[in-house]
C-alpha cells in the first residue's frame, strides 16, 4: 500500500510515539516487605485493558516527562479553492454549514479542521493527563468534522440538540450502540487502537460522520472555525511543530525552540491545489 504524503506523516507520528511511556515501579527488598507488610496498602490492580493501553503508548517503558513545559498557538490559512467534502459530512447534510462545502474563493482565509501535532522530542514520553474529552452536539451545526484523541482516552459525546442518533466508531459496527438523546446522560466510546476512525450514527443521520484521529501522545489539537489552536504542556528544547490539512493533502512542519514563559506563535499559510478537470471525453 502506498500512503499519501497526508497519511504517511499521520502514521509516522503514531509510530514514533511508541518511543514515550510508563515508569517501571522500583524492586522492594525482602527485609523491607516484611517491614512494611502491615503499613503498606497493597498494590493497585492493573486492569487487562489498562496494561494494553499502556502497552500501546509506552512499550519501552519511558520514564514520564517531568520537567517545565510552554505552549505555542497560532492561526492556520488557506488560499485557493477547497475540493468538496464527501456527501455524508454535516458540511453537506447541514444548511447554516452548506457555504462551507460551496467556497470558491481564492482570498487568503482561515483553515478549519487542520490537525497540529508536536514531535521530535525522546527519552522520555508525556502522559495524557485528561481521561475524556466531551462533545456537546447542540445543533447540526455544531457537530466538529474531525476530532483528536490521546489512546486511552475516552470520547463522551453530549446531546443538547433535537436530533436523536446512536453514536458508535467504524471499528465497532457490530457492537451495541446506545442512543443518545436530548438532556440525556453523554454517551461513551472508547477507541480501542491508534489510527484513523470514523464516528457515524448507527440510526443512519447523515449529520453525524465524523473523522476520528487516535494518536499515542497528547501533543495534538485542531484549528477551530477561524484557523485558531492552542497546544499546552509541551516540553522544552528543539521540537518539531506539524499542521496537517484535512481537507486537501496538505502538510507543512516547523522547527522551534520550545521555552518556558509565554505561549509561542507559530503559524501556517496553505495553498489548496489547483482543482483536476476532466479531460475531453471522459466519462
Amino acid at each position: 500500500m502506498v500512503l499519501t504524503p497526508h497519511l504517511g506523516a499521520l502514521f509516522s507520528v503514531f509510530f514514533f510515539s511508541l518511543f514515550h511511556c510508563h515508569r517501571s515501579t522500583p524492586e522492594i527488598s525482602s527485609n523491607q516487605q516484611s517491614h512494611e507488610s502491615k503499613s503498606t496498602p497493597a498494590p493497585i490492580q492493573t486492569s487487562p485493558v489498562q496494561a494494553s493501553v499502556e502497552q500501546e503508548i509506552n512499550p519501552a517503558h519511558l520514564p514520564p516527562y517531568q520537567g517545565f513545559t510552554g505552549c505555542i498557538k497560532g492561526r492556520i490559512t488557506v488560499q485557493g479553492v477547497l475540493p468538496p467534502p464527501p456527501s455524508r459530512s454535516p458540511s453537506t447534510q447541514c444548511p447554516p454549514l452548506s457555504a462551507y462545502s460551496k467556497s470558491t474563493s481564492q482570498a487568503k482565509r482561515p483553515l478549519a479542521d487542520a490537525i497540529v501535532i508536536v514531535t521530535g522530542y525522546a527519552d522520555f514520553y508525556i502522559p495524557e493527563k485528561q481521561k475524556s474529552k466531551l462533545i456537546t452536539i447542540e445543533s447540526c451545526e455544531t457537530i466538529p468534522r474531525i476530532i483528536t484523541l490521546t489512546m486511552g482516552q475516552d470520547l463522551n459525546i453530549l446531546n443538547q440538540s433535537s436530533l436523536i442518533f446512536a453514536p458508535t466508531l467504524s471499528q465497532g459496527l457490530n457492537s451495541f450502540a446506545a442512543v443518545a438523546i436530548k438532556g440525556g446522560e453523554p454517551i461513551r466510546l472508547s477507541p480501542s487502537r491508534p489510527g484513523l476512525m470514523h464516528l457515524i450514527d448507527r440510526l443512519g443521520d447523515s449529520f453525524l460522520n465524523i473523522k476520528l484521529y487516535i494518536f499515542r501522545h497528547p501533543l495534538h489539537t485542531s484549528s477551530n472555525s477561524e484557523g485558531e489552536y492552542t497546544l499546552q504542556g509541551i516540553p522544552l528544547g528543539k521540537l518539531n511543530v506539524t499542521a496537517h490539512a484535512t481537507s486537501f493533502i496538505g502538510e507543512q512542519t516547523q522547527l522551534i525552540q520550545m521555552q518556558e514563559g509565554p505561549c509561542q506563535s507559530v503559524h501556517f499559510s496553505f495553498q489548496a491545489p489547483a482543482p483536476t478537470t476532466r479531460q475531453s471525453g471522459s466519462h
